[in-house]
């Protein structure tokens, strides 16, 4: 049940040259953009803290709807945020 050869072999596979999608934000714009939410209810409260870990963990949409509270470092606040 063994091949005698790497099938594999045949394909040239090179790994893409990855960039970054869009460009990047200035600190003017991310300070706006973090100003934006009024928070004086829920929603607000709710979207500023969104933007905040957006702009200060480096996690994408996707992990950050993700996010659940058990994944919060809540007991050592100096040395991240999450474990």
């Amino acid at each position: 049940g063994y091949l005698l050869f790497n099938p594999a072999e045949e394909f040239n596979i090179t790994p893409k040259k990855q960039s970054l999608p869009g460009e990047m934000l200035t600190v003017d714009e991310v300070k706006r953009i973090l100003d934006l939410p009024f928070p004086a209810d829920f929603l607000g409260i709710r979207d500023k803290a969104i933007l905040y870990v957006l702009a200060t963990t480096g996690l994408r949409n996707r992990e950050v709807f993700e996010l659940k509270k058990e994944d919060i470092n809540w007991e050592n606040k100096n040395s991240g945020v999450f474990c």
